[in-house]
């Protein structure tokens, strides 16, 4: 964990994909399947099962709390593009202390398999990424539903919103897919890496 921002020379990072247990699709920009379909497509089922899927894949990421927007590439032909990695890594950090940590690449897969099947013409709106023990402990104690165990400490876990799609909706999807934890939230979607396993907070 560090408050350095990232740069070109960082390291660390896995630098192939785990084959077939690797998640994602192609990283087409296209439309997606929109806010009314919540069926989870073979092409989009096989990050559940492990089904190796286009080489190349990327996001296109808003934090909410510093106004950061992000669109890249962060698996170029089958390998880990480091920098990109960083730089999302950075994106997702606590940004009440400035410290980032390595997200899990399974949580930018599902939140890639997620972006386009809602339509990646627009941003994952990122609410709560990474955060601290110290930052979690002190939402837990203010904010009702905040887990004390989050995974969020551990860089699994993100929250997000997806424009003019309703959270009810993005969680049926992702509870289709059944690949991590899905929470419903009046203004939000949790997605982690976790267990399977799906809950609501409305």
């Amino acid at each position: 964990m560090t408050t350095q921002p990232p740069t070109l020379s960082r390291r660390g990072f896995g630098l192939q994909l785990a084959g077939a247990a690797a998640l994602g699709l192609g990283y087409g920009l296209g439309s997606g399947f929109g806010c009314g379909s919540i069926g989870a497509s073979s092409a989009l089922a096989s990050a559940g099962t492990g089904i190796p899927l286009p080489e190349t894949r990327g996001l296109w990421l808003y934090n909410k709390n510093t106004g950061e927007h992000l669109r890249i590439a962060h698996v170029r032909r089958g390998f880990y593009d480091l920098q990109a990695l960083a730089r999302l890594d950075w994106l997702l950090r606590d940004h009440h202390v400035s410290k980032y940590m390595r997200i899990d690449r399974k949580l930018y897969d599902m939140m890639y398999v997620t972006q386009q099947h809602f339509g990646a013409d627009r941003p994952l709106i990122v609410t709560s990424g990474f955060r601290t023990a110290a930052t979690n402990r002190k939402l837990a104690e203010t904010i009702p539903g905040v887990a004390r165990n989050s995974l969020h400490i551990s860089g699994k876990a993100v929250d997000f919103q997806i424009p003019e799609c309703s959270p009810k909706t993005v969680c049926r999807y992702l509870n289709n897919l059944g690949v991590g934890g899905v929470g419903r939230y009046p203004a939000h979607i949790h997605m982690d890496a976790g267990s399977v396993r799906q809950w609501s907070n409305v």
